[in-house]
């Protein structure tokens, strides 16, 4: 076991422990009693109102923030500023700069507009990473192929949808948006930069990376339910995208992008059972290819997507295939399936047992259900009243060893 999976199990075990011997952050369930007027600075009291204090400095408008910028940067910290939105104020704004201990970072901006009818936001991204993985493309790669790459990219754009009041489940818009990437060596010292090992043919896209503007049409269906333990109903994404190069157009694509999640009543009212599908192709011109970087990736908890557009994922997660690394696999076609099982163990945390099967490839006949890569695992959230605010996930069963992966949620990071 190498010093990286030790360290991310030794982190596993301090969670545990964290969650258990620190039941008092329930605060962010059910409001805490009043405190005697004798109560000790370091008694229980004390540490409820410390946690409290941090949870708001969280929800101030200057606020500092804490997120991972994309795989292989580690957690970073920053500071964010936004808007408080007045009551019948249609506008707001948000911005963050995030620096990670591996140099990765992120600046962005974002206006958003939103009324009952109507949905529009303007917004402006740059961020840096300097270490992401590359193994090939396709679920036949070997982690004996592993390189990495810089990615820089620059993004500027806006998008406006519009919800129906007679129909308000479907909401259809569209966004367009300009995209100015770069690739360079990566600067990951144990592992080969991606032109040591792959050319132009093996990974489209290296050798040049024009600009590019993207259209996409997009349609939305959001069917709630549930009650107070719950949140049930239907989440559909369906949309086409259309990226245009800049250059030459041997870079030009479109892509498709359907997805879905349920959520469903389970056997007991605190119990979810999520189950997630999504499925993403593209089709080229003759001659033209999709650049490496701009093809989808499975594995892991995280990724590199473009600004706003943010899959569905599975029950509070965006992770993929969790018995394997991040960004372990790539290509232009994909397949994902997957099913949690959610249920209370104590106070504020929650734990989940999931399976996942997924399948990516260069070619569409490649989405084969016979040759999915899959895996099961569980996992531990610390919860706010209605959102994940940590999150650890531990997959196996992929051939690949067992992975640790941790997140947080969104109050740490707006």
């Amino acid at each position: 076991m190498g010093p990286i999976m030790r360290a991310r199990w030794a982190a596993t075990v301090a969670f545990l422990g964290w969650a258990v011997a620190w039941p008092s952050v329930a605060l962010a369930q059910t409001p805490p009693p009043a405190p005697p007027a004798a109560a000790s600075p370091a008694g229980g009291n004390g540490a409820l109102e410390f946690g409290k204090k941090i949870f708001e400095a969280f929800q101030k408008p200057l606020h500092p923030t804490v997120k991972s910028v994309a795989p292989g940067g580690g957690f970073g910290a920053g500071i964010g500023y936004k808007t408080e939105r007045a009551a019948g104020e249609p506008w707001w704004f948000r911005s963050e700069a995030v620096i990670t201990p591996r140099k990765y970072w992120n600046l962005e901006a974002n206006w958003t507009y939103q009324s009952d009818v109507l949905h529009g936001e303007l917004y402006g991204r740059a961020r840096e990473m300097t270490r992401l993985d590359f193994y090939g493309i396709g679920t036949s790669t070997s982690r004996d192929s592993r390189t990495t790459f810089r990615y820089s990219d620059r993004t500027a754009g806006g998008l406006a949808s519009v919800r129906f009041p007679s129909f308000d489940v479907l909401a259809v818009g569209g966004r367009i948006e300009g995209l100015w990437p770069e690739i360079g060596p990566g600067r990951n010292e144990d592992y080969p930069s991606i032109e040591q090992r792959f050319t132009e043919a093996t990974a489209p896209g290296l050798d040049a990376q024009p600009a590019f503007t993207a259209y996409t049409g997009f349609a939305n269906v959001n069917y709630p339910g549930g009650n107070a333990l719950g949140r049930y109903g239907v989440d559909v994404q369906l949309a086409y995208s259309q990226y245009q190069d800049h250059q030459d157009g041997h870079y030009g694509f479109g892509r498709w992008n359907l997805e879905s999640q349920q959520r469903i009543p389970a056997f007991r009212p605190s119990h979810l059972l999520t189950l997630h599908e999504w499925f993403s192709t593209t089709n080229t011109g003759a001659g033209h290819v999709v650049p490496f970087y701009l093809q989808h990736t499975l594995g892991g908890a995280g990724a590199v997507r473009p600004f706003n557009e943010e899959i569905l994922g599975s029950d509070s997660t965006k992770a993929t295939l969790r018995g394997f690394q991040d960004l372990r696999f790539r290509g232009p076609h994909l397949l994902l399936l997957q099913a949690e099982y959610r249920f209370k163990i104590k106070g504020p945390v929650d734990a989940t047992v999931f399976a996942d099967g997924g399948s990516i490839g260069a070619v569409r006949s490649d989405l084969s259900l016979s040759e999915m890569k899959g895996n099961a695992g569980f996992s531990l959230s610390f919860m706010t009243i209605d959102a994940t605010a940590l999150r650890l996930d531990v997959g196996f069963g992929g051939g690949e060893g067992a992975h640790v992966f941790f997140s947080v949620g969104p109050i740490f990071q707006r």
